[in-house]
């Protein structure tokens, strides 16, 4: 059995066939390529798994070193934070209840020593006028007209 094709089929048959062939070369390197590529990144997660687990592994020495067992932070974190946050809450408010009493305190006293001072201004006040009253009577009038004014 023949087949017969017309020299202007065959030769488009033969252009398709190089076209073909030309895109089957094109398709086996990008393969050989993409072969390549994905060795290296096989390598490369290889490497950083190596990493991860070699960071992993410090990461515990440090906190059996710090802390004497291995411990998860976030949990720490948590605990430690509410804690230390209700802790300081508290020495906060325990602090304002002593700074109120304090400042009465100090406002009681001023109280106290603005009337201690008022009665001893009254005091010295009454002592003058009678000092100015006795020295007054027993200095001579004109001595006593120039410095007193009354």
């Amino acid at each position: 059995e023949l087949l017969i094709f017309s020299k202007k089929k065959m030769l488009e048959l033969e252009s398709q066939i190089t076209k073909w062939e030309t895109e089957v070369t094109k398709l086996k390197r990008q393969h050989h390529e993409l072969k390549r590529e994905h060795a290296s990144l096989v390598a490369q997660r290889s490497e950083q798994t190596t990493n991860i687990q070699r960071l992993q592994q410090k990461y515990v020495e440090t906190q059996i070193r710090k802390f004497g067992k291995p411990v998860v932070l976030e949990e720490l974190d948590k605990v430690s934070y509410s804690e230390g946050a209700d802790e300081l809450k508290e020495k906060l408010r325990l602090q304002e209840i002593q700074n109120d009493k304090d400042i009465e305190e100090i406002n009681r006293e001023i109280i106290a020593k603005e009337r201690a001072l008022i009665n001893i201004t009254a005091e010295h006040t009454s002592a003058l006028d009678e000092l100015l009253s006795v020295t007054s009577a027993q200095l001579p009038e004109t001595f006593a007209k120039r410095f007193i004014h009354v």
